[in-house]
């Protein structure tokens, strides 16, 4: 009977991330993605749970517990993913929720509706970062597939951002170099 290689897809890939100490334990640890979504689902879970007590906390708060836990159930979608089309497409889900789960981050924080400000400040912070891997992971994997589409990069460091749909890629490079970053971003939703 012939043996069929299986795919990448059907494996789950840890990447591992050197440090620099001298403890034989710190010298490397592993960098698992789905550990780091179930804190995270886990850590919107309590943010939630600890919103302010108004009408308007608890509008916002039913959102945010649904768009900040979903990329972590996803995952596991994406790591049966049936073919290479499937994997790209619930990456893509993934990305979406996160996106979403920044903005509503982003409103929890300007509307002040946590208890606890700085816990709502590091899923922000944690967010932007889970964002920027999954659209990397994207344009990796699509940059493989003929004719595919391109992934902008949502949440650039600062107090600016890009969502605007008419774009179909954000040149963060360029934004990040500029002296006055507010004048290259409208320069960039002009074209």
């Amino acid at each position: 009977m012939k043996k069929h290689p299986t795919s990448n897809t059907e494996h789950r890939t840890p990447n591992t991330e050197h440090r620099t100490s001298d403890s034989p334990a710190s010298a490397s640890r592993r960098f698992d993605l789905e550990d780091r979504l179930l804190e995270f689902s886990a850590g919107i879970i309590a943010l939630v749970d600890g919103l302010k007590a108004t009408r308007s906390a608890n509008h916002v708060g039913g959102q945010l517990l649904r768009s900040g836990t979903s990329p972590y159930l996803h995952h596991g979608e994406v790591e049966s993913a049936e073919s290479r089309a499937d994997f790209i497409h619930k990456l893509k889900v993934c990305l979406k929720e996160l996106r979403e789960t920044w903005r509503g981050l982003r409103l929890v924080g300007r509307a002040k509706l946590a208890c606890n400000p700085s816990e709502a400040e590091l899923l922000f912070n944690e967010c932007e970062q889970l964002v920027r891997i999954f659209v990397t992971s994207v344009r990796t994997t699509t940059a493989r597939e003929p004719g595919s589409a391109s992934v902008r990069e949502d949440a650039p460091t600062g107090k600016h951002s890009m969502f605007d749909v008419r774009c179909s890629m954000f040149d963060v490079q360029r934004w990040l170099r500029s002296d006055d970053p507010s004048e290259t971003l409208i320069a960039l939703v002009a074209q």
